[in-house]
């Protein structure tokens, strides 16, 4: 009978002690009743397995996908030919297709490419367009950016302020 009510003591003490006594009082009474007891701190608690996390590649393209509109043209003299950029944006997708418009309204779309070393644009529009549709980009990855030509298909040397914006641009 001594050794049952013993054990319950010792049992007692022990459960009491688990949330709030010092890390080792647990073990020590289960000892002295001559059973082991792991101890049960964040020391000694087994480490959790490391999982393998893949490395993504960030897309050459990220930095271009959004509404650009075609806020600044220079490098052409014939007011006609520069009024057909006025009010333009083009809104580019990240899986390579694009919309485009004339101040609210969408007119066109089609496909577009992004070579990060040439950082040459071009733009596969699906209806014939009036304006250029390749460029070299100068500043990727800002907000602005510069559309220059004298490229393969942008004969001219036209420069384009293209500026990301949230919405269609509004006469």
């Amino acid at each position: 009978m001594k050794h049952t009510i013993l054990f319950l003591a010792i049992a007692l003490s022990v459960l009491a002690c688990q949330g709030d006594g010092a890390p080792g009082e647990a073990a020590a009474a289960v000892e002295a009743e001559g059973t082991e007891v792991a101890p049960t701190t964040a020391k000694t608690a087994p480490a959790p397995t490391k999982t393998e996390v893949p490395h993504v590649e960030a897309s050459v393209l990220a930095p271009l996908i959004g509404l650009w509109h075609y806020q600044t043209v220079a490098g052409i003299k014939d007011p006609k030919v520069k009024d057909d950029y006025l009010g333009r944006w083009i809104d580019l997708k990240g899986d390579q297709t694009f919309t485009s418009g004339i101040w609210q309204e969408q007119t066109n779309s089609g496909k577009w490419t992004y070579d990060g070393e040439s950082t040459l644009i071009n733009f596969y529009y699906d209806q014939s367009e009036v304006i250029y549709d390749e460029f070299q980009v100068q500043g990727a990855g800002m907000d602005i950016v510069a559309f220059l030509g004298n490229t393969s298909r942008t004969k001219r040397g036209i420069q384009i302020k293209m500026v990301k914006e949230n919405e269609r641009p509004v006469r």
